[in-house]
């Protein structure tokens, strides 16, 4: 999905419903109002962005070295044992 094919309510709904923000930096009677300064209600901003951004990704889930060094850490297993 092309983000900027969106509507401005397509994509708030977009980033309120896909959990962008901490559950509690909205108010639970009006959850399209912010309890907290915006600064600090943004949550997962970067989960997708290595698999959406082509530049990002050369950098991040394809490059060798991050792969090993996750591996050698012991912070990754690869299911497939590549």
């Amino acid at each position: 999905m092309a983000l900027r094919a969106l509507s401005p309510e397509q994509r708030e709904t977009f980033y309120r419903d896909g959990a962008f923000f901490e559950p509690s930096a909205l108010d639970p009677a009006d959850p399209h109002k912010l309890v907290v300064p915006k600064e600090q209600s943004v949550n997962k901003i970067g989960h997708a962005l290595c698999q959406l951004d082509p530049v990002f990704r050369a950098q991040t889930l394809e490059n060798q070295r991050l792969k090993d060094l996750a591996r050698d850490l012991g912070a990754h297993q690869d299911p497939l044992g590549k």
